[in-house]
């Protein structure tokens, strides 16, 4: 059995009080704390706390001689223990629709408790809050619209579609306040999404451009998704809502059809890089339906001479670059008469780590890259390639034709000049590219 004070409680006591009306309190005491900053700190404190403990708080109060504030925090606990076996036996809709009535209530905490446990139901209450912003009293409707905002910001992109579509519903209502308020919510959702998106990605272990500030209103302009990416295939479909993105970055298995159909969604996408096994000649078609790409690289994509047809058409692209395809040497032969070489970069797929002057003659090695195969045979800095398996070299275009023509895992000798008189012989086994 509850601890009984020996004075019966008035119901409805501390509603009163959180309302500011009068406790009709009689002890000096408790008329000196009514009117203390204590005691808003106290109501709040009991709205939102656990029946056990605002009975505690009770007992705390009787000890202390406070005891209309002790019978207020009783009868708030046994009404506190009666709202929660009620609302046991509602179903979620009831609940929901119970916390939405709670939206114009007197007390200011009670209204903004109700606007957070409304989002503890998420995608479930849309539909009753939709409902909600149609209601005559604005105070509801303001926060109806509010749910729903950190309702989409929290959500999956099945969640933000929904929201997205009762909004543009509602935008275009008879009634001009609630098509107003419609319509702002769809701007600011999607810049808030757009932040909201963008740290989640960081979080997941993407790379944004440099320049991009977390605590900045511009949106980030360049995104790289490699291999610390831990999110999964639906985190990544999120990007269609990153619609500055100008040039993106993926290297992943976890791309997907739907995420490919996510990336062209974005209209300011201009440059697109993409590694994976995952996606084969369906993803060719999909791609070339973006009318903002310009510059296209695959790699290591399992694509073959069947979409040779569709990339020659693709007039929008000033810049190809395929890298490890199954494309035959013919269909190689088709695409470089038909698009021209400023336009198109074909490899094999092999990679060996050496950076030379492009046009000028002899070649020169002007950078070796770590970890790649070059560093690990011992190539120089200032090495003067002369011949690649058997094939004369003369300058760096030659050398960078030679390469393309293998593959990863290609065997090949590379004979170089270093301190202008003393020849070496290379042997070295052909990588694989990294974005």
């Amino acid at each position: 059995m509850p601890h009984q004070f020996s004075r019966q409680p008035k119901p409805g006591l501390l509603f009163r009080m959180v309302r500011g009306e009068s406790c009709g309190a009689t002890s000096p005491s408790a008329k000196q704390i009514d009117g203390d900053n204590l005691m808003q700190r106290i109501v709040v404190i009991l709205v939102s706390a656990e029946p056990l403990a605002i009975f505690g708080l009770a007992i705390f109060f009787s000890f202390l001689g406070f005891e209309d504030l002790a019978v207020a925090a009783q009868t708030f606990s046994q009404d506190t223990y009666r709202e929660q076996a009620r609302s046991s036996s509602l179903d979620d809709h009831e609940k929901i629709q119970r916390f939405i009535g709670q939206f114009n209530a007197d007390s200011f905490q009670l209204r903004n408790r109700a606007s957070q446990e409304v989002l503890r139901f998420g995608p479930t209450a849309i539909n009753s809050l939709a409902s909600a912003t149609l209601h005559d009293d604005p105070e509801v409707r303001f926060r109806a619209f509010e749910a729903l905002k950190h309702l989409a910001l929290r959500g999956d992109d099945d969640t933000i579609l929904r929201i997205e579509s009762v909004l543009n519903e509602l935008s275009d209502h008879s009634s001009p306040a609630v098509a107003n308020a419609a319509q702002n919510r769809l701007q600011q959702l999607a810049i808030d999404l757009e932040r909201v998106i963008t740290a989640r990605f960081i979080a997941l272990g993407a790379k944004v451009d440099a320049s991009y500030d977390t605590f900045s209103e511009v949106p980030p302009r360049g995104l790289v998704i490699d291999s610390n990416w831990q999110g999964s295939s639906q985190d990544l479909q999120l990007v269609r809502r990153l619609s500055s993105i100008n040039s993106l970055e993926i290297k992943s298995e976890k791309m997907d059809e739907l995420v490919l159909r996510s990336i062209i969604e974005l209209e300011h996408l201009t440059s697109l890089k993409l590694e994976t096994s995952n996606l084969g000649n369906h993803a060719i078609p999909i791609l070339l339906h973006s009318k903002s790409l310009q510059s296209l690289e695959l790699r290591y994509l399992p694509i073959d001479d069947s979409v040779v047809d569709l990339l020659i058409a693709a007039e929008n692209l000033r810049k190809l670059t395929l890298v490890g395809t199954r494309i035959s040497d013919d269909g190689w032969v088709e695409l470089s008469s038909s698009i021209s070489s400023d336009r198109l970069d074909f490899r094999r797929g092999g990679f060996l780590g050496l950076r030379t002057m492009v046009t000028e003659s002899p070649c020169i090695i002007t950078d070796v890259i770590g970890d790649s195969a070059a560093a690990e045979a011992g190539f120089h800095v200032g090495d003067r390639i002369v011949d690649f398996n058997g094939e004369l070299i003369d300058n760096g275009q030659e050398f960078i034709s030679a390469v393309s023509k293998c593959y990863v895992g290609d065997r090949v000798k590379i004979t170089v000049i270093r301190s202008g008189s003393e020849e070496l012989v290379f042997e070295v086994t052909l990588g694989r590219w990294n974005m």
